[in-house]
């Protein structure tokens, strides 16, 4: 983007185009072309059950860190009902501790 002159609001060009005074600001066209020279493909492809899995594993990620840091006093059952009403996570299911992959 800096080789083509796109550095932002300096030069009216980046991801969006600053020509305008608008409020709403419109994506760049050239910006298309950017990013699909430098795509890269991912390595696995994404199927519905990887990307939830990969969600799953920041909550539970999450989870292990407040139980660590003590945010979690009274142990995982906490979490477990943090995650039921706080997040609307399925009751039928616990919460993250409840379920082992």
């Amino acid at each position: 983007m800096v080789k083509l002159g796109m550095l932002g609001r300096k030069s009216g060009k980046g991801c969006f185009d600053y020509t305008s005074h608008a409020k709403h600001r419109h994506v760049n066209s050239a910006l298309s072309e950017v990013l699909t020279q430098y795509a890269v493909p991912p390595v696995v492809p994404n199927s519905p059950q990887r990307i939830q899995y990969r969600l799953f594993s920041r909550f539970v990620n999450e989870a292990v860190l407040c139980l660590q840091e003590g945010i979690l006093v009274n142990g995982p059952v906490e979490g477990d009902i943090g995650a039921v009403f706080g997040l609307g996570f399925p009751p039928c299911l616990g919460g993250e501790s409840s379920i082992t992959c």
